[in-house]
């Protein structure tokens, strides 16, 4: 039994051997001859042969062939290019770099769908670069908060706010639950043209404002696990504020609250802008339409006793400051249109909030335990006649 054992592993041995010097690697990168960019999923092989692959997100591909089959083609063919040929018997198989032609007529609907994984790729990179691009511990930060609304013919009002916000894992990414849990915030100063006198006088928008951080959120575009389920397009413009861009066009047909973190939501569409150079996110525009919304911020669901509906446009830019980037400017507008039930009066409320971060600390951070849903903090005149402060 020993002695039929090692005569067969040496056989097998032999065989492997034998094996591995029959083959030879073909391996490469195939690309766009007129951008110099990646072709994904391609399809390369040996014509009339099974010996073949596609090439991976990154162009790159790789197949094993017999050493001595130097007889036929090596094609390689791709949505919306021209299929590329070459005879084996010429090929350096050390490594490729196969340049496809793009087809010169309109392939439709099918040009868009391989349009698309590119795009998807430029996304996942970019989710895999915040480790990378955004801090991954503690930080605090102080902020300076502006809420203005108006209701129908009524006075502007105005609510401003030097606020403290502190996050216990920074841009690590986690389930809803827990960003929730380590995201806090207090008022630590505030300015108002009116008086508090209920408490829907005293609350602010931060929640809602928190959530347009498109990139510290879990459940926007930027969650790997529903990605497929957007529909992508590249906007023409390649620049952003003389950088190198991405600039992708988002929207998902049949939003919900898995997709976007909004209860009762609508309409969900934006566009998002990509740095070529390192993959961070640099800017986020949001447009969002949402029925019945909860005045308490858009990841609780409440029930009303009116029928609403608000129109949001968002806005958030990041810049990076030493290494990492970090949210430099948040805007939203919204439009809230409601009917009392029972009355049946009409209300139009118009807003606009901002929120601009004055410092960020990381080194030593101010950690908080709760949020300042609801404040009544008294003027203070004396730090507001020395705060001055162009929002543009």
């Amino acid at each position: 039994m020993l002695r039929i054992w090692i005569i067969s592993a040496a056989l097998l041995f032999g065989v492997l051997s034998l094996t591995a010097q029959e083959q030879k690697i073909i391996k490469g990168t195939i690309t766009d001859k007129r951008t110099g960019d990646a072709v994904p999923y391609a399809n390369i092989g040996i014509e009339g042969t099974y010996w073949g692959a596609a090439s991976n997100a990154d162009g790159y591909f790789e197949f094993k062939v017999p050493t001595d089959n130097t007889i036929g083609s090596l094609f390689a063919s791709a949505v919306g290019y021209e299929a590329f040929r070459t005879d084996l018997a010429s090929l350096n198989t050390a490594s490729l770099t196969i340049q496809l032609e793009p087809t010169a007529y309109d392939i439709g609907e099918v040009s868009v769908s391989a349009n698309s994984l590119v795009l998807l790729k430029t996304i996942r990179d970019a989710v895999d670069a915040i480790s990378s691009n955004y801090e991954q511990g503690p930080l605090s930060m102080s902020a300076y908060y502006k809420y203005k609304k108006s209701v129908d013919n009524q006075p502007v009002r105005v609510d401003e706010a030097i606020v403290e916000l502190s996050d216990a894992s920074g841009y690590k990414r986690e389930n809803p639950l827990k960003e929730q849990q380590n995201r806090n915030y207090r008022v630590t100063e505030t300015r108002r043209n009116f008086d508090v006198k209920k408490l829907a006088d005293g609350m602010n928008q931060l929640d809602n404002l928190l959530t347009c951080d498109v990139v510290r959120t879990r459940r926007n575009l930027l969650d790997n696990n529903f990605l497929q389920n957007w529909d992508l397009s590249a906007d023409p413009t390649e620049k952003y504020e003389g950088r190198d861009a991405w600039i992708i066009n988002y929207t998902i047909n049949k939003p919900d609250f898995e997709h976007t973190g909004i209860f009762n939501v609508t309409s969900y569409h934006g566009k998002i802008y990509i740095s070529k150079e390192d993959k961070a996110i640099l800017r986020n525009e949001l447009w969002i339409q949402v029925a019945n919304p909860s005045q308490h911020g858009w990841s609780i669901a409440t029930e009303r006793a009116k029928a609403s509906m608000a129109e949001y446009e968002i806005m958030i830019n990041y810049r990076k400051s030493g290494t990492k980037y970090f949210p430099s400017f948040t805007k939203m507008v919204s439009r809230e249109t409601s009917t009392n039930q029972n009355s049946g009066a009409t209300q139009t409320v118009t807003s606009e909030s901002y929120l601009l971060p004055l410092s960020t600390e990381t080194l030593r951070p101010k950690l908080l335990d709760k949020r300042d849903y609801y404040s009544e903090v008294p003027f203070n005149k004396n730090f507001w006649e020395s705060f001055t402060l162009a929002v543009e």
